[in-house]
């Protein structure tokens, strides 16, 4: 998907900022609380600190600012986008995060900037399932690339794209 298609997605889809709320920092559950109280179309201006995992379920925009990272567990994507209805589009620029995990939207979702911090011993891996709506990557930094490939299974789901990602390199190996 070329720049014009991604902005094309935007105009066609996106709903303006209804809200911008402040998560002013310090982490834990503060991220997924202000989710929680979101609408469609709310902006989130997230300030740096270590949040809990988050799940989104509807089209509104996660802005991190530097220094923000979600933590996850072994089990469970430290950024989950569940459900997002046709006709939103829940946008998350940058911040970093051990593994995302989107499935079944039918609207769209965009991941622009960040990075994928997660290991495959202790993350589960990133996926993309299930989706009829766009899911579109851009600028994602995809970790150290441990085993050498791209940390993301796609199933199910047609209109999955990346743009500009890579991964970082670790000279070190164990």
């Amino acid at each position: 998907m070329s720049r014009s298609a991604l902005a094309l997605l935007f105009v066609a889809v996106a709903l303006p900022a209804q809200n911008t709320i402040v998560v002013p920092g310090g982490g834990g559950n503060t991220l997924q609380q202000a989710i929680d109280i979101a609408s469609p179309g709310d902006r989130l201006d997230v300030y740096a600190g270590g949040y809990a995992a988050i799940t989104v379920t509807e089209g509104i925009t996660i802005d991190c600012r530097a220094g923000v990272s979600i933590v996850g567990s072994p089990m469970i994507p430290a950024v989950r986008i569940q459900g997002v209805p046709a006709g939103q589009v829940c946008v998350v620029h940058a911040g970093s995060y051990p593994s995302i995990g989107v499935s079944g939207c039918g609207g769209g979702v965009v991941v622009d900037g960040g990075q994928l911090t997660g290991t495959p011993v202790i993350s589960p891996p990133s996926r993309v399932d299930s989706c009829t709506g766009p899911v579109v990557f851009q600028g994602l930094d995809a970790g150290n690339d441990y085993f050498n490939t791209l940390p993301l299974a796609i199933a199910s789901s047609a209109q999955v794209s990346c743009h500009a990602c890579r991964q970082s390199r670790s000279t070190a190996r164990t």
